[in-house]
């Protein structure tokens, strides 16, 4: 059985504001969104039966609460104001993200270094080090035509050196698919772990780039490296 696709508008005002709209198969409107430029700022209305049933904020490419919203909303005019009757979906997701972040920073503050778990992660780095093709990342980022992931080179090259100038010793990218024009791709990065200075740092990036992924990043068990995977 093959599904209708759902008929979408599309319109750019003089101002350079975009508005999408999405209907379903009874032409009953089911979503409405407005967004200038690369998501400078967006609202998302969603509808159900012609009546709103809930909005979504963005402000910088990023889920925002109404508060932030309409804040930004004061260099935008044409921006719709936000529903005050709605609950704010994007701003309790953002509390209690805050509040798992909370949570996670006291555990890692009081966590006990687990010797075997410290081993099993360098065992599995030590594996992805003789994975297919592998070079020191500082000088293999300095390629244009190689990227981590899905990420742009600049991008790709921010994360490496950000991993370094937070005290990683090296930042080794693994299993590194060839393509043709010498473009080089890899999701796979084995970093080597300070061992004398503080680590903090460079723990907390990984963190976060563990989280851009979904998921939470290792805390220190005293290992020699750490994973990232970024896909």
């Amino acid at each position: 059985m093959l599904l209708t696709p759902m008929r979408q508008e599309h319109k750019e005002l003089p101002t350079g504001k975009t508005i999408c709209r999405q209907f379903d198969d009874n032409e009953c409107l089911t979503e409405e969104r407005h967004t200038y430029g690369m998501l400078d700022i967006g609202i998302t209305m969603e509808f159900k039966d012609g009546v709103k049933s809930g909005e979504m904020y963005f402000v910088k490419r990023k889920l925002a609460s109404r508060k932030r919203y309409e804040k930004a909303r004061a260099d935008y005019s044409d921006m719709p104001p936000p529903d005050q009757e709605l609950e704010d979906f994007g701003g309790d997701l953002l509390k209690d993200l805050r509040a798992e972040r909370r949570q996670r920073a006291k555990a890692a503050q009081e966590h006990v270094p687990d010797s075997e778990v410290a081993a099993e992660i360098d065992s599995f780095c030590q594996t992805m080090l003789t994975t297919g093709k592998r070079a020191d990342g500082k000088t293999w980022i300095e390629s244009t035509d190689h990227t981590l992931g899905e990420y742009p080179h600049a991008k790709s090259r921010s994360i490496i050196s950000k991993l370094l100038h937070d005290g990683a010793k090296q930042v080794h990218v693994c299993d590194i698919d060839c393509y043709d024009d010498n473009q080089e791709n890899t999701d796979h990065l084995v970093i080597e772990l300070p061992v004398d200075a503080d680590r903090k740092p460079v723990f907390r990036e990984l963190a976060r780039l563990a989280s851009l992924q979904g998921y939470n990043g290792e805390f220190d068990n005293g290992q020699r490296y750490a994973y990232v995977k970024l896909n």
